[in-house]
């Protein structure tokens, strides 16, 4: 008897969703279309949320028994299966990357505009262990960047198994320079929040923050298939009946990450525990703490040869990976590459 292949929830959460946003995903695409076309218009963001707006105004007999929150809510979240449906991008961590990467330090000056370099207009990250502040456990992450007044936000919906009518929504103004402060200023929302409930949400923002750091950083290892690749945003494709169109994956595409970086990190912290019940008076072999390293590219100097303020350079963060600190060199580099899945 052939097995049937079990559907990721991802999928599985938009495959149930659909039905009730088939008009606003029309809609959206039509909106898409227009926005496409404006000279300017950043590639990295499928609908801005001024747009959005315009849809549901337009579509209110849609909501006719809905309440203003309750729209807001809609409109959000069928924009996120929306622009998800056309890549259907799954990113999985190596099992010890992911356990690094949550635990890394968000300290410094870390631009918030690295977060536009998202490989996808919407992105899916797998998120085993992590919890909510109500103890719901998060299976995974839907996120996508914003446009938001002069600045801009991230949007962040937790795939849960939801006990209520919406997927939960996080949004994070992102209109500070760093990403440190953007989190510190969660604390500031209007709504009348307790501020132990705004304390416990940046803990778990916090780790899914650096997975979506490592999407946009310099040095972030694809893998798919067994194969070293790269994400793609959707690319519009000129038709003869309705011009320049996208069109949505046939079917999830799965992203290993860190295939390599996994293997070598359990390599170096399994010498460092192996060494350090030596003897001896040097310092003990330890693994060093993993952080993100900003670095500033580009022309330092105008045609003019004014100077180029390091704000208005190209600014790329890099994944720092937790440094073996007395550990004798070993094979590290002839490892094995092997997947190892993070399990829930």
């Amino acid at each position: 008897m052939q097995q049937t292949q079990q559907i990721h929830r991802a999928l599985r959460a938009l495959i149930e969703a659909a039905p009730s946003f088939k008009w606003l995903f029309e809609a959206l695409d039509e909106i898409w279309n227009e926005f496409n076309e404006i000279d300017g218009q950043p590639a990295y963001v499928y609908v801005p949320f001024d747009m959005l707006q315009a849809v549901t105004r337009e579509n209110s007999h849609h909501f006719r028994k809905m309440d203003e929150r309750d729209i807001a809510i809609f409109a959000t979240i069928g924009r996120v299966f929306a622009s998800w449906r056309y890549t259907k991008g799954i990113y999985r961590f190596d099992s010890e990357l992911y356990k690094t990467l949550i635990e890394t330090d968000m300290s410094g000056d870390i631009p918030v505009d690295v977060l536009t370099r998202l490989p996808e207009w919407c992105v899916y990250c797998e998120t085993p262990g992590l919890t909510l502040p109500d103890g719901v456990s998060m299976h995974g992450v839907w996120a996508h960047i914003d446009i938001a007044g002069d600045g801009h936000d991230l949007v962040l919906m937790q795939d849960v198994d939801k006990n209520t009518k919406y997927f939960p929504i996080q949004t994070i103004p992102l209109q500070n320079t760093s990403i440190e402060r953007a989190l510190h200023d969660l604390a500031k929302i209007s709504e009348p929040v307790p501020m132990e409930y705004i304390q416990e949400t940046i803990q778990w923002v916090k780790p899914v923050v650096n997975l979506l750091l490592y999407l946009c950083s310099k040095d972030a290892e694809y893998t798919r298939n067994g194969v070293i690749g790269q994400p793609q945003m959707p690319q519009p494709v000129k038709t003869r009946r309705h011009g320049m169109r996208i069109f949505k994956a046939n079917k999830p595409v799965i992203w290993e990450m860190g295939v390599r970086m996994g293997a070598a990190l359990r390599a170096a912290r399994a010498r460092a525990d192996h060494e350090a019940t030596g003897e001896g008076h040097s310092p003990r072999p330890h693994i060093r703490r993993a952080h993100w390293h900003t670095i500033v590219s580009g022309a330092k100097k105008r045609p003019d040869g004014t100077e180029i303020p390091p704000q208005a350079r190209r600014r790329e963060v890099r994944w720092m990976p937790p440094i073996p600190v007395n550990v004798t060199p070993g094979t590290l580099d002839t490892l094995p590459a092997v997947i190892r899945p993070v399990s829930g």
